[in-house]
């Protein structure tokens, strides 16, 4: 059964349903990116899957059982988890923002607008998601409305950029406008559409939904229903679509009731084991400091994993028993640890929630997110950690529907403003596209702009005819793009050299090139001398300012420095601080915010004889006073917005506030002094 479990494992990853009817099998997929090879597979196993579907509880208790309907009210309607996560996230300035859905289906052809129009009007109709708005009642809890079409007043944009010079920048700089408006969660409409016409027969079916009634598989629902209405009304053809025996409210309540099953009660334990203990998040180098409240400013970046790499890869995981995605999934995994060191790594990966029959035609937020989570052994090989990843992947697609959110509450995971619960990475594996990126060449990382996140990374991964697409999205103010780009770049590169040697224990696997291992190598030459163990800081410090005086030595947040203006301030910060007491092995804790004062504060420090100690301003109290009290400290560096913090002291400690000394230091000498650090 393992073939079996593999092969529906990557079919879920690309969207694509089997649905058992009876003793037969029919697949279900909105874009058709099912493979020549994938349908003959599903024939050869075919009764083996059908018996897997049987003999699933899971199966029995999705499948054999519709979900019911509930009694129409005008009370509200309860929220589904995933529903009231993102009600939440969207309180905050800029959540709605980052969860706006934008969509673009170009068309060819004479198209009639009022049809158009009225075929959109139908599928509001048919959806009540799509009329649904989000409130407070007057017991302060959030439920679902479904407002009548009067009440929705929703109407479509038609835009004719065919007369202008450049109707396709028109168009695109329509889109990114209309994409970064938010929605009104409690008044509605949650969707906004456009007609967008560029020439005599070329369109633009444009539209935008808030994630809170949709995710990635409604948005190829909406078209496809739009496209039949439209087909039914222009050609006059009887309307192929059945009616819906449920709406998303439904679904809601049916979920909720879910929560009594002993089969969520399985799933519950299975990810309270699968996440005992676990405490680590990923951060990756940078020079950013992380914000205290998370934001969703980000960029992406393009690149590809060659045709050749690419069947290597599928070899090695298929002769593994396991999937593409599974392949990429070690390897990013393994990267993380050679990055950070860390061997407990939990990624995000989405799935579509739509296990059910009755949800395959549904338009709405289902969605859910999977954690998965791996223990990295350094000392094994890739081959064995493959293994771990497939049997890990495959057991968790197994209890996939328990929701994301119960997840968060049954392991009390703790949440914080500045970063995601349980993982700040996500993988979205998208399977196969017949369209991709279109790079010069295999080297080359394209910039594809800015665009909104939720996480940290989002790595997405597309099969196309000449290898794998992979797109990153990242956050602009956690990281860097060169960083970013760099790890791309060993991603490519570590899983070459995995393939291989998969063999090869994973603490040894190199993913540097051969010319950064010889730049490593060559500046690591040159500069030994330079740090050898008889110089300090301090004369690595001044030569550097001998050697290039006017070049800039630091820059923060628009302000900078060169080296020069840094040793002369340096110097009299030190003969300032000699002044009042501090020397050899005096400990100068310094307490400030922003790179020039503290690096000044750490170069008058040293250059006065002393010892800095830094200290976190977000620190608690008690933590501060215990630095204070351990170093005996008599003396501190701070600024004037953070010495409240310190009035507890009185004149035991000498506060010195760095943002307002700049007179007094004019009285001290810039020339540079004689008292050395010892090394």
């Amino acid at each position: 059964m393992e073939k079996v479990r593999k092969l529906l494992t990557e079919l879920s990853k690309q969207q694509i349903k089997l649905i058992l009817k009876g003793d037969d099998l029919e697949i279900v997929s909105y874009e058709k990116k099912i493979k020549t090879e994938q349908i003959q597979e599903i024939r050869l196993l075919k009764n083996e899957i059908i018996s897997y579907l049987k003999s699933l509880d899971r199966n029995k208790s999705l499948y054999t059982s519709s979900i019911p309907k509930i009694k129409t009210k005008l009370s509200g309607y309860s929220l589904s988890n995933a529903q009231r996560r993102l009600w939440l996230a969207s309180q905050i300035d800029d959540g709605s923002i980052a969860n706006n859905i934008s969509h673009t289906v170009f068309l060819n052809g004479d198209y009639n607008v009022n049809y158009f129009q009225k075929a959109i009007h139908a599928v509001i109709e048919r959806h009540e998601i799509l009329r649904t708005v989000f409130r407070l009642d007057d017991k302060s809890e959030v439920l679902q409305y479904v407002l009548t079409a009067e009440e929705l007043n929703f109407s479509i944009d038609y835009k004719d950029f065919k007369e202008e010079v450049n109707p396709e920048k028109e168009a695109k700089f329509y889109i990114l406008s209309d994409s970064s408006k938010p929605f009104d969660l409690a008044s509605g409409p949650l969707l906004r559409a456009s007609l967008i016409q560029l020439s005599k027969d070329r369109y633009i079916f444009y539209y935008n939904t808030h994630h809170i009634i949709s995710d990635d598989w409604s948005r190829k629902v909406l078209s496809s229903d739009v496209m039949t209405y439209y087909n039914s009304y222009i050609y006059g053809i009887p309307l192929d679509l059945l009616p819906l025996r449920i709406q998303y409210k439904d679904y809601a309540a049916w979920q909720l009731e879910q929560s009594n099953s002993d089969l969520y009660k399985e799933h519950k334990e299975y990810w309270i084991s699968h996440l005992q203990g676990y405490t680590e998040l990923i951060d990756l180098p940078s020079e950013k400091k992380r914000p205290q409240v998370k934001t969703y400013n980000g960029k992406k970046i393009g690149a590809r994993i060659s045709p050749e790499i690419t069947s290597k890869l599928r070899s090695f995981t298929s002769d593994n028993g396991g999937s593409l995605f599974m392949g990429l999934l070690a390897a990013w995994k393994i990267l993380l640890y050679r990055y950070t060191g860390k061997t407990d790594i939990t990624i995000g990966n989405p799935v579509s929630g739509r296990d059910h029959v009755d949800l395959e035609d549904q338009i709405g937020f289902y969605v859910n997110v999977l954690a998965l989570r791996n223990q990295i052994h350094p000392e094994n090989n890739f081959t064995t950690f493959f293994e771990q990843i497939k049997n890990n992947t495959l057991s968790a697609y197994e209890h996939q529907t328990y929701p994301f959110d119960k997840l968060l509450e049954d392991n009390d995971v703790k949440r914080t403003t500045d970063r995601n619960p349980l993982f700040d990475i996500l993988v979205d594996y998208h399977g196969v596209s017949e369209t991709g990126l279109n790079l010069d060449n295999e080297d080359e990382i394209r910039n594809l702009g800015n665009c909104m996140v939720k996480y940290d990374i989002e790595f997405d991964p597309t099969e196309v005819s000449d290898g794998i697409d992979i797109l990153i999205g990242f956050n602009t103010d956690v990281y860097e793009q060169e960083m970013i780009e760099e790890f791309v770049i060993h991603f490519k590169k570590i899983i070459e050299v995995l393939l291989e040697y998969p063999q090869k224990p994973i603490k040894q696997i190199n993913f540097l090139s051969q010319e950064e291992e010889d730049f490593l190598l060559s500046d690591f030459r040159a500069s030994s001398d330079i740090y050898r163990n008889d110089r300090t800081f301090i004369d690595l410090f001044l030569a550097q300012v001998s050697s290039t005086p006017d070049s800039t030595a630091v820059v923060f947040q628009g302000s900078s420095i060169t080296y020069r203006e840094l040793d002369s301030l340096s110097n009299q910060l030190a003969r300032y601080l000699q002044d009042h007491g501090v020397g050899k092995e005096t400990l100068v804790p310094i307490c400030v915010e922003g790179a020039l004062d503290m690096i000044l504060g750490i170069l008058g420090v040293l250059k006065s004889g002393g010892a800095y100690v830094p200290i976190d301003p977000n620190s608690p109290q008690q933590r501060l006073d215990f630095i204070l009290e351990d170093t005996a400290a008599h003396h501190l560096l701070t600024h004037s917005d953070l010495s409240d913090m310190f009035d507890g002291y009185g004149d035991s400690l000498f506060v010195t506030t760095m943002d307002t000394f700049q007179e007094v230091l004019e009285g001290y000498s810039a020339t540079s002094l004689d008292s050395r650090p010892t090394p």
